[in-house]
Formats: C-alpha cells, structure tokens, sequence
C-alpha cells in the first residue's frame, strides 16, 4: 500500500522587536541614533534572508534614528513577506529662560543686591525633567541671584539635555558724588541767625530718577535760605534704593561791639567843660573780619579823638555785610564853673586876679556894669 504524505508549510509572516526608551520612544533623543530593531519571522521554511532598507542584511539592525524602516524576508522556498516599521522619537528640547526686569532694564535692583531671578520654561524631549544650576541650584526657577553670568542644565527622563543660559545685570552704586555748601569768607551762612546757607547735592549711579528728602521737609536736589545747623538727606531711586548723606553749616559769632572812653581824674571824659579832649576806643569780636565803621559823627575810623562831650554811635559792618546797629557811648563833661565875688566896694576895672592856669578865663561885671576881665597869670 502505497502512503502519500502532504505538508503544507506555515504562511511567511515577519514582526518586530524595538528598542524602548521611557515616554514610549524607540529613539532616546531628538536625533539620536540608538534605535533597534529586530525582525522576528513566523513560519516560512528556513533559512531566511533579510533584506532592509537602510541596506541591512542581517536580522537585527541598531544604531538607528527615528523613522520608518522597512524589510523583506525570504525563505528557503522564495515565499517572501515585506513589512515597515516606524521608530518613534521624543521632540527636539526647546527652552527659554525669563529673568527679573527694574527700572533702567536691569536685572538687579541695585549694585551687590540679590533679588535677581530668572525662570525656565522647556518644551521636548521626555518629561520630566531635572535641573542643574551652575550656581548649584536643582530647581525649575532660581532666585536670590546677584548679577552675573548664569547656566542651567535640563535633562529629561531619558538623560536628553539642553543647556541654557543668562546674564544678569545690576546698576552702578547709587552713592552721592558730593555734598558742598558756598562760602562766605569761610562759613556757610554769612551772618550769626542768617538764612542764606545752601546745599548743593550730586548724585549719581543707581537708576534715575531720584527722589530726595531732607530733614528739613525739603524734596528738592539742592536747598536753599538755610540757618547754620546739620542737614541730612535721604536719596532714593527708581528702584527704591537709597543712599543717606548730611553737612553741617556753619555761622561766624555775632558781632559784639564795646565802646569805652577813658576818664579823666575829675571823673569826666573830658577836663573841662566844653574842652574837646575826650576819645572812644571800639573793641568788636564775631562777625568776620575787616569790620567798617560808620559813626553819627560821620567818621569812619575805629576809633574817635578830640571828642566833646556828647552821644557818639556807631554802626559797624563786617566783611560779609553783617551789621551791629547803634552801639552807643555817652561822654560826660565837667560841670561849668560860677564864681561869687563879693567885693567890698575896692573893685573896679583896674582890678586884677590871679588864676592858677592858662585856662582859666572869667568875665567879672561889676554892679556899675564895667567889665572885668581875669585871666589866668
């Protein structure tokens, strides 16, 4: 008996192993070459060749990108099955960073300050991802930053990464340049209780504008019609920084004027009485010197000679125009001498006295009306 055998082989079919990297990708990175695939074949007669399209012969083909790739296998019968795979991968990393703005357009407030921040914002690859700061830091956003140069590392979860970067800028010091007051023959307010003191104020770094506010209830840069006394101020600009700075005015002494007149043994300032002999001496402190002097007498001189007696003031200026009015000084004078002679009828005009000084001058009227002149012998 005669037995036939039928076999029938199984249908030529192909499928695929791949490489499988976190976030569902066959691909590790954006443009990465570490795809695999392997065919794995069902049925056919072995052995089998391969043909793929990247021109690959054999059954497993890595170092691969994303894209589609497709085979043809073959067996030993010619029966042949063709099929496409496509590797997947994870977008290109894309990032920006967003950094702390301030009046002027800088990054920090002011010089040295740490207020600065700056913030990521990533788009790509595998999230989630993770952050390395150059100044140490292993946060999304970095803040309390001086200004400087800053870097950040962001790897996703396959180890993909994008590194970014920024400067951040601060403002020069906001300091004041100078603090200065004029002068007047070397203080700051020419007269003791005056008013025309000033202070001229620079300043400058920092961001403008600035504001000013003075212990005196001022707002302006310079301040004007000022007493002699301290005055501080401070300087804010227009990112709230601030700078302090004061001076101290100063007033000469008020002018004090003495007036003195010496006396003479008869307890007068003159000897005699309508002599012109007496004098003033002017002593005067504070104020500054050259002092002028202006007397009701219409002298200008420090000092008086020759004087009779009378009221004498004066009003003496000094080199700033500051005045001490009306300083007065009285001198006294010596009452004026009446004589009583009583004669006893013995004289007449040809009678003579004598005196004990050439100043001494009298006229005698006689009860006749004659006229006796004494002199002095």
């Amino acid at each position: 008996m005669l037995l036939s055998l039928r076999v029938s082989a199984q249908t030529l079919d192909v499928t695929f192993n791949t490489s499988e990297y976190k976030g569902g990708y066959n691909i590790s990175c954006y443009g990465a070459s570490d795809g695999r695939l392997e065919a794995i074949i069902i049925g056919g007669t072995p052995p089998y060749s391969f043909q793929w399209s990247n021109g690959a012969f054999t059954k497993i083909i890595d170092g691969l990108t994303a894209g589609t790739y497709s085979i043809t296998v073959t067996d030993s019968l010619h029966a042949t099955v063709s099929k496409s795979y496509t590797l997947m991968g994870p977008d290109a990393m894309t990032g920006s960073l967003s950094v702390s703005t301030y009046n002027g357009g800088y990054n920090v407030s002011a010089q040295g300050a740490d207020d600065g921040w700056i913030k990521t914002e990533i788009g790509g690859g595998a999230p989630p991802y993770t952050y390395q700061w150059s100044n140490g830091v292993e946060k999304e956003n970095n803040h309390e930053l001086t200004s400087g140069a800053y870097s950040v590392v962001v790897r996703d979860v396959n180890q993909c990464q994008l590194q970014l970067s920024a400067s951040l800028t601060q403002p020069t010091p906001l300091h004041v340049v100078s603090i200065t007051s004029p002068l007047h023959n070397g203080y700051n307010v020419s007269c003791k209780g005056g008013e025309d003191g000033a202070v001229n104020l620079t300043v400058s770094g920092g961001v403008p504008p600035y504001n000013f506010q003075w212990n005196n209830g001022n707002f302006t840069e310079d301040i004007q019609n000022l007493n002699a006394g301290v005055y501080s101020v401070k300087v804010k600009d227009a990112n709230s920084v601030t700078v302090d700075a004061s001076i101290t005015l100063n007033q000469p002494g008020a002018i004090e004027v003495s007036l003195t007149a010496p006396t003479y043994p008869n307890g007068h300032h003159t000897t005699c009485y309508n002599c012109s002999n007496g004098s003033v001496t002017t002593t005067v402190t504070g104020g500054v010197m050259p002092y002028t002097y202006s007397w009701n007498t219409g002298q200008n001189t420090q000092n008086l000679s020759n004087l009779m007696a009378g009221t004498y003031s004066v009003l003496v200026t000094d080199a700033n125009g500051c005045t001490k009015p009306d300083v007065k000084i009285d001198l006294t004078e010596p009452d004026r001498d009446d004589w009583t002679m009583t004669g006893n009828g013995g004289i007449d005009s040809s009678s003579e006295f004598l005196g004990t000084t050439d100043s001494t001058s009298l006229i005698l009227k006689t009860n006749n009306a004659e006229r006796i002149r004494i002199r002095g012998a």
